[in-house]
């Protein structure tokens, strides 16, 4: 009997992981559609062929107002060369994001998940999350949370999936 319940807790140990919520390294990302602030319609699978930059933010969270101007020199500084930032944006009311965005001069146009289904499918615990999507649309670097020194392994991860682009 003991035999048994341990055979059944190791089952239960291994399937574990498979469970998940949410996207891991090494898996392609989840897919969605989401509306700009302005209306335009935005889906991550039309960025395919290029490195993405998927940021989960909101104007209340305090690391997300250190994060956001950073995210705007990426966008400046490797959107020629293949790199796309997506912010998406998590506040309930649209007007906090947009003052947000005016108050601390971000360069970025916003994605908003007013339903929360975005956030959701990505199971987003900490604020702000980062991925960093390859062209081939794989999941290769998640951050959790934004401290100004993480900035150079943004740019050095952003330069590496970049650099991996021109030798195909």
């Amino acid at each position: 009997m003991k035999r048994l319940i341990l055979l059944h807790l190791i089952g239960a140990l291994l399937v574990a992981p498979l469970s998940a919520k949410g996207p891991v390294v090494g898996n392609k990302a989840i897919d969605f559609t989401l509306k700009t602030f302005d209306g335009q319609t935005v889906s991550l699978s039309q960025y395919r062929g290029k490195v993405v930059l998927l940021d989960f933010w909101a104007s209340w969270c305090g690391p997300c107002k250190e994060e956001m101007p950073f995210l705007s020199i990426l966008q400046k500084s490797y959107g020629k060369a293949g790199l796309v930032v997506l912010a998406v944006n998590i506040d309930k009311e649209r007007k906090n994001a947009l003052k947000f965005m005016d108050h601390n001069a971000v360069q970025l146009t916003p994605l908003w998940d007013a339903k929360m289904e975005v956030v959701s499918s990505y199971d987003i615990a900490k604020m702000p999350t980062t991925f960093i999507i390859d062209r081939h649309g794989v999941i290769r670097f998640m951050h959790l949370g934004f401290k100004a020194e993480q900035f150079s392994e943004y740019k050095r991860q952003i330069e590496k999936l970049l650099q991996e682009g021109r030798k195909k």
